[in-house]
C-alpha cells in the first residue's frame, strides 16, 4: 500500500487577484519542496491562482521526471557502455599474446555487464528521492567490480607472465 501526502494551502485572505496568485504558487511550492501530490486550497482564491498552481505542479513533476531519467541513463546506460568498451580494451590488448586473459575478461564480462546493469537499476529505483551525488556513488561503487576484476586478471597474466 503506498502513501499520498496531502497539503492543505491555509494562507491569509488575499487582498488583489495579483496577490491571490503570489500566495497560491508560494503554498503550492511549498507542498511540493515537501513532497505534497494533493493540494487543498479554500475558496477564496481567485480562479488564476489555481491555474498558476497547478501549472507550477505541472512543471515540478516534468522536471522530477528528466532527473530520474537522467539518473537511468547515466546510472545505467551510460555504465554498460563503459565496461563494455573497457572490456573491448583488454580483449583488443591482449589479442595474439597467446594468454587466455581476452578470453578471461570476455567470460566475465558476458554475465557482469547485464548484472550490473541490473543492480544500478535497483540502486536508481531506490534512490529516487535521494540527492543525486548519494546515488552517484552507489552506483560508481556497483560499477567498479566487473572492471577491477577484469584489471586484476590482466595485472596477474602481466606480473606472472602466464
Amino acid at each position: 500500500m503506498s502513501t499520498v501526502r496531502i497539503a492543505l494551502a491555509n494562507v491569509r485572505v488575499p487582498a488583489t487577484p495579483n496577490d491571490s496568485v503570489h500566495l497560491a504558487i508560494a503554498a503550492v511550492a511549498e507542498a511540493g519542496r515537501r513532497g505534497a501530490l494533493v493540494i487543498c486550497h479554500e475558496g477564496r482564491r481567485h480562479p488564476e491562482a489555481v491555474r498558476w498552481a497547478v501549472r507550477v505542479v505541472a512543471r515540478s513533476n516534468r522536471l522530477r521526471r528528466r532527473e530520474v531519467f537522467v539518473r537511468y541513463l547515466l546510472g545505467v546506460g551510460g555504465v554498460m557502455l563503459l565496461q563494455a568498451g573497457l572490456s573491448f580494451a583488454i580483449i583488443r590488448a591482449t589479442a595474439g599474446g597467446g594468454s587466455f586473459v581476452g578470453l578471461g575478461v570476455m567470460l566475465a564480462a558476458v554475465p557482469g555487464i547485464p548484472l550490473t546493469a541490473l543492480v544500478n537499476a535497483l540502486l536508481v529505483r531506490s534512490s529516487r528521492k535521494d540527492p543525486a551525488a548519494a546515488c552517484a556513488r552507489r552506483v560508481v561503487l556497483a560499477s567498479l567490480a566487473l572492471p577491477a576484476v577484469q584489471l586484476a586478471l590482466l595485472a596477474l597474466v602481466s606480473a606472472f607472465r602466464l
